[in-house]
């Protein structure tokens, strides 16, 4: 998953309100070529920065299935969104 701004080609700034999670999850990671969300269930991240050593609680591995990864994106969303409210 990559996310960008049509218009410009990019990835699209954080949002004004962003908490430490989505703000972690969605950083550019520079040239690696997989991009996307920056987690450590995310194959290609939990190979860089040793990302899988780090949160082997959460590292990717050939059992997880994908509604553990729906899980984990909803926990972004659910953390974005109280920060939001705070605000």
């Amino acid at each position: 998953m990559e996310l960008w701004d049509d218009e410009r080609r990019a990835r699209p700034a954080l949002p004004a309100l962003a908490s430490p999670g989505v703000a972690d999850a969605l950083k550019d990671w520079g040239t690696y070529p997989d991009g996307g969300v920056y987690r450590a269930w995310q194959r290609a991240a939990a190979k860089h920065n040793g990302w899988a050593a780090l949160r082997p609680d959460e590292a990717w591995h050939p059992g997880r299935t994908i509604l553990y990864v729906l899980c984990k994106l909803h926990e972004l969303v659910v953390e974005e969104a109280a920060c939001v409210v705070q605000g």
